[in-house]
């Protein structure tokens, strides 16, 4: 009987772990530390803290580039020009039958300027973009890392 124990349990920590998609930033990530140019905006974005959706990953492209994917306890960061813009948010859900979930969002076009973004999935599977306050983005950034570069 720990002999079935065991391996359902190994069989649901493999599917848990197939569920998710490999994290990865496609685009140069700016040196963080570094004051964001008077012609470019500095953009943050980041999963929420909430645990719905967290399975798995979704994507995020600024202008039809894809910036790269991020998992529950990551976060994108790159630098766009200074003019206007949207973004895509595309949610992978857990049935492959299902197609991905998308969404768009207003990029920041204000030179010189960072903004701080949360993600998180809401009803019908729907990511959604939440801007934050810089103290608010701060805090959520320096609780994740940052997707690995591809």
């Amino acid at each position: 009987m720990r002999k079935l124990s065991s391996n359902l349990a190994l069989i649901c920590l493999t599917f848990v772990a197939s569920c998710t998609s490999p994290s990865y930033q496609s685009v140069a990530r700016p040196t963080e530390t570094e004051a964001v140019g008077a012609d470019r905006c500095r953009v943050y974005v980041a999963r929420s803290d909430d645990v719905k959706g967290s399975l798995r990953s979704v994507r995020i492209s600024d202008q039809g580039v894809v910036i790269g994917r991020i998992g529950d306890n990551e976060y994108l960061c790159w630098d766009r020009p200074a003019e206007r813009g949207a973004g895509q948010v595309f949610y992978e859900g857990l049935d492959p039958r299902f197609e991905d979930v998308e969404s768009l969002f207003d990029l920041p076009r204000e030179g010189g300027t960072t903004t701080w973004f949360a993600l998180r999935i809401g009803e019908q599977r729907k990511p959604e973009i939440v801007p934050l306050s810089a103290d608010e983005g701060r805090a959520l950034i320096a609780k994740r890392h940052p997707a690995q570069r591809k």
